[in-house]
């Protein structure tokens, strides 16, 4: 059983050599059960990429209200875990927090997403909308769900920008495309609500997403 592909994987034996000879490493599956990264294998198939900041948190210049706002996302970081479960209060509130940054290019979204997560030492990793809707939705769906459970066993931030661009007006079904990206958008609010972390969604124009969507943020920015 220990030989099998889904505990160990034999590498090639030294030339010259029986295969007897040859390595084992774990699978890829064996060190997911252990939350171990793969090397360069979270890269190639995932739709996110973590990014960084430089800057510090000093270095956020916001109006007084935007910086407040801020603050109180970055006090759920902070305290949300002594809130639900210390506090009992994890019957009445939904687990995650979902906020919407937005405002033109240029105005700090990504920073102020990277600051959060700097500030309260968690990962900050942006998905890719353009690999979430496509015609092999299922393939999609598996990536975007290995997002989802990587963030929530890491504690990740995800942050998706140009959030309008999947979450704008209603998409009518006029085509097989228009039924694919409104099943992606469904599966991935559900995975969102789901989600017991932070998610930050970005956009250049505050009207561009539907007020369906709005209503299930916990804060604007």
């Amino acid at each position: 059983t220990l030989l099998s592909g889904d505990v160990l994987l034999p590498l090639a034996p030294p030339a010259g050599e029986s295969v007897l000879a040859g390595r084992l490493q774990p699978a890829p599956a064996l060190l997911a059960l252990f939350n171990l990264d793969v090397p360069g294998r979270e890269a190639d198939t995932l739709p996110a990429q973590r990014v960084t900041t430089g800057l510090n948190w000093p270095d956020l210049v916001l109006p007084p209200a935007t910086l407040a706002h801020l603050e109180e996302v970055r006090d759920w970081l902070a305290h949300g875990e002594t809130l639900l479960h210390t506090l009992g209060m994890a019957a009445r509130v939904r687990p995650g927090y979902t906020c919407l940054f937005y405002g033109p290019p240029g105005t700090g979204k990504t920073l102020s997403a990277c600051l959060l997560g700097k500030l309260c030492e968690r990962e900050v990793h942006r998905v890719d909308l353009s690999m979430v809707v496509s015609k092999y939705i299922e393939k999609k769906k598996k990536n975007l769900a290995r997002v989802f459970d990587l963030a929530e066993q890491r504690s990740w931030i995800l942050f998706f920008d140009e959030a309008d661009a999947l979450f704008g007006q209603r998409t009518r079904v006029d085509s097989a495309h228009d039924r694919y990206a409104n099943q992606e958008v469904s599966y991935l609010l559900q995975r969102i609500e789901e989600f017991d972390g932070l998610v930050i969604l970005a956009s250049n124009f505050h009207a561009n997403i539907d007020d369906a969507f709005l209503r299930r943020f916990n804060a604007i920015i």
